[in-house]
């Protein structure tokens, strides 16, 4: 675990809600382990396919920084964020 974050993999995942995408939920549990403690997030905040994203569960969607490089993000995850790839 690096710097006490958790990388989030979308295999981990389930989408719930209706047919309008910014309306639905994802559900991402740590590295696919449905013990722990799941992320929820807007499905319309994840980063785009190749990208990553730190995740902080208990900051407003608007308070969240924006996807990037996941080289150099999975470096950068402090303690309580986590990483959600794309």
């Amino acid at each position: 675990m690096l710097l006490g974050a958790v990388v989030l993999s979308l295999g981990g995942c389930a989408m719930f809600g209706g047919p309008d995408g910014d309306q639905r939920t994802v559900i991402v549990y740590p590295g696919g382990d449905t013990s722990l403690d799941p992320v929820i997030l807007p499905a319309s905040e994840l980063p785009p396919a190749g990208e990553c994203r730190i995740w902080y569960p208990n900051r407003a969607v608007d308070q969240q920084p924006g996807p990037g490089d996941c080289d150099e993000l999975r470096r950068q995850v402090p303690p309580g964020a986590v990483l959600v790839r794309g």
